[in-house]
């Protein structure tokens, strides 16, 4: 019989298969992501959600093909035929670039993907890859500490096994047009896909996160923003209601023995990057520490204080303002161009203070001209160093960009303390950004890394000290030690856990030094957070401002045991949680997990099953997702910041009158 020869319209289509070769690696690795998430957490979270012990009562085998179901069918069917269906009319020479780019272009943003997952337990975010790419151009020195040799060599091997792949396929068009029959290729692109894709239907379990395919979850990790449920409300006092109620957080109590005591001292925050508490215990000796431990003699310190984001300008938001902030804040502040923040910033601006702030991150990174300018600093200052030299890796970089910025404070703060102008300043170095480099010869000992790093900083703390104290102003100066978050990636410490709340990630240092307040160290040891620290100053201060639109209390305020202190994390480790009575909580939003502990640390022995997991727990976070949003915008505008102003300490914090300021020693 003889052979029929295919028309010349199959023998187009049949031309264009062999383009699918360098897809296949990529498919294969985004299959390879999936098995790495399941043996990770993934099969016990399925398991669990089915009431079956791990191990004993396993996934049977259509139960685990079910779960690679639709990464099969968009991997190796779906985008395999849109491939063939552009290749068909594509010119010839053509098709080998375009296939060899888009495979090439898709393995990259898997890897990317997949390193975000290994470092911080989340696929990216839009917010994650834009601050990735702006961090890297503005501070390429760090190239080398978040990108290691061994993943650039595997990288670079997947992207030359793509590129000859593509160059074999260019030989193999013509060739499979004349000798291969058209059921044949048909076949053998379709028949994984229908192998697989039954089990979706056969397999009785319900649909979970590791159901979806990971092409799907990287996509829309990237591309739809986290839900904001919006609140039922706009109306000032429901809005206070509706916080209470979700925060469980009694109403403002002033105390009349602190309010007011350091009315017209001036005001300094020395703010760590990347400083944990298990790096900086403030309740212990603070060896290396001397500046630090002699301001601590006559301070608050908070035992058990804690971050509400692990991120920096959302941290510095809620030390500022006072409040929570919300996982797209960057946006919001590029959004809003008339947002006028609470706390003691604008208030003391407001009194005639100086205030100024400086950094050595280049604005135009997370927004942070603009936060800073909401929340009422006069002057924000920058170092340019990084734009002027090369540098011996990345300490010697950063340090150098921190030295620059705390010159200029040392200088303002000598102009401001001869004219005897009062002033607010802080100070946010970079020196502790991980990963920590070993500049005290403690290998991998992480923790002491980074305490080496703080104890050199120290040494700013120091000079600041010095300084005023040959003015004779340490006494009438308010000084706030803290950092804005802990760690955050595996890369800062391997022994990092990705994807959960952790102590290691929010609970950092607060000592705040108030000779006048304190005359020896006072103890605080409920929980507490980084929205307490303004109205704790704003008291201080003797301020006006509505204390009842602030998220937090004065530090001092024994009740703050008694309410719910959130964590938030969702937009960069894919988690939120809160801590009540005891008791932490925490959910995954990634793959709708529940964990519950006694302490701010969870692994899968604190997974709470089906059965045990509070909808009414998950339905609060809900709720400050809607709440935050809603309180920013209608309590941040200019109009309702000038209101808070012209309300005045009488109006906003009790019926006590504004004292005059105490004269100067």
């Amino acid at each position: 019989m003889e052979e029929r020869t295919p028309s010349g319209a199959v023998r187009q289509w049949l031309s264009a298969t062999p383009y699918l070769l360098p897809w296949l690696p990529v498919a294969a690795f985004a299959t390879f992501i999936k098995l790495q998430m399941l043996v990770d957490l993934g099969y016990m979270l399925v398991l669990r959600g089915l009431g079956r012990e791990e191990y004993t009562e396993g996934l049977t085998t259509v139960e685990h093909a079910s779960l690679f179901a639709e990464d099969i069918l968009l991997g190796f069917l779906v985008a395999p035929a849109l491939l063939i269906l552009v290749c068909r009319y594509l010119p010839g020479r053509w098709r080998a670039p375009f296939t060899a780019v888009v495979s090439m272009a898709a393995m990259l943003f898997l890897f990317a993907n997949l390193l975000s997952y290994a470092n911080i337990g989340r696929f990216l975010t839009w917010r994650l890859a834009s601050d990735a790419v702006q961090w890297v151009s503005q501070n390429p020195v760090y190239i080398g500490a978040y990108l290691s040799l061994s993943a650039a060599v595997k990288i670079g091997g997947l992207l030359v096994v793509i590129a000859v792949l593509a160059t074999t396929a260019r030989y193999l068009d013509r060739w499979l047009a004349r000798r291969v029959r058209p059921g044949a290729a048909l076949a053998a692109i379709a028949l994984p896909a229908m192998l697989v894709l039954p089990t979706t239907w056969l397999a009785d379990i319900p649909h979970t996160a590791y159901h979806d395919s990971v092409l799907r979850s990287v996509v829309d990790s990237l591309l739809v923003q986290p839900v904001t449920l919006a609140s039922s409300t706009t109306e000032p006092d429901e809005l206070i209601g509706e916080f209470r109620r979700l925060s469980a957080t009694p109403p403002y109590q002033r105390d009349d023995d602190l309010f007011g005591v350091t009315r017209g001292h001036n005001l300094l925050y020395f703010v760590l990057e990347t400083a944990p508490t298990r790096v900086l215990d403030p309740t212990g000796p603070l060896e290396g520490m001397p500046h630090l431990h002699r301001l601590r003699e006559r301070a608050l310190v908070a035992t058990r204080h804690h971050t509400t984001y692990p991120y920096t300008s959302d941290a510095l938001f809620s030390i500022f303002s006072g409040w929570y902030p919300i996982d797209e804040l960057r946006y919001l502040l590029l959004r809003r161009n008339d947002l006028s923040l609470p706390g003691p910033i604008a208030a003391l601006t407001e009194q005639g203070y100086a205030t100024a702030v400086y950094s050595p991150l280049n604005s135009r990174f997370s927004a942070d001209d603009e936060m800073f300018d909401a929340l009422g600093f006069g002057k924000f200052t920058l170092s340019h160093a990084g734009l002027e030299r090369d540098f011996d890796g990345h300490w010697d970089h950063t340090i150098q960009m921190d030295q620059e910025v705390f010159d200029q404070l040392m200088t303002n703060m000598k102009e401001w303390l001869e004219s005897d102008q009062p002033f607010a300043a802080a100070f946010l170095p970079q020196a502790g950004h991980g990963p920590w480099p070993d500049i005290a010869g403690n290998g991998d000992d992480w923790p002491a890394r980074g305490r080496a790093i703080v104890a050199w900083q120290d040494r700013w703390l120091g000079e600041i000290v010095a300084l005023l104290e040959e003015y004779g102003e340490l006494e009438n100066t308010v000084i706030v030690v803290t950092s804005d978050h802990g760690v955050r990636t595996r890369q800062e410490d391997p022994a990092f856990a990705g994807g959960r709340l952790d102590a290691y990630s929010y609970e950092v240092p607060l000592v705040i030094h108030a000779p006048a307040a304190f005359g020896q160290t006072r103890w605080v040891e409920p929980l507490t957070s980084h929205v307490d620290l303004a109205p704790t100053l704003l008291d201080l201060f003797g301020l006006p401002g509505a204390r009842e639109r602030l998220h937090g209390l004065p530090l001092w305020d024994e009740r703050i045991a008694e309410r719910r202190t959130f964590f938030f994390g969702r937009g960069y480790l894919g988690a939120d949680g809160f801590h009540q009575a005891g008791r932490f909580f925490m959910h995954n939003h990634l793959f709708g997990a529940d964990y519950a502990n006694s302490t701010l640390a969870f692994d899968e022995g604190h997974l709470l099953r089906a059965e045990q997991s509070d909808v009414a727990e998950r339905e609060l976070l809900a709720g400050m997702a809607g709440l935050r949003e809603v309180w920013i915008e209608r309590f941040g505008s200019t109009a309702d910041a000038i209101h808070r102003i012209q309300q005045g300490a009488g109006a906003d914090t009790g019926s006590r009158p504004p004292q005059p300021s105490p004269a100067k020693q």
